[in-house]
């Protein structure tokens, strides 16, 4: 199994997922409350609703076997 694509793959897309927020930074469309506000919205709500989600499976019942 060659993982170096997925990798670079996941990689490239942080980094376009970064540039618009660089942009903003740059032309100081947004400000620092602006940060910290999104930084609690991922921190107390994007990222619990990752791990709730990544939890979530199809019921099986060789599962409940086990």
């Amino acid at each position: 199994m060659n993982v170096a694509p997925s990798i670079i793959y996941n990689v490239a897309l942080l980094f376009i997922m970064m540039i618009p927020g660089i942009i903003m930074k740059k032309c100081r469309l947004c400000s620092d409350t602006f940060g910290k506000g999104l930084s609690n919205l991922v921190l107390y709500i994007a990222q619990p609703a990752l791990v709730f989600l990544a939890y979530v499976r199809p019921y099986d019942g060789e599962i409940l076997k086990n």
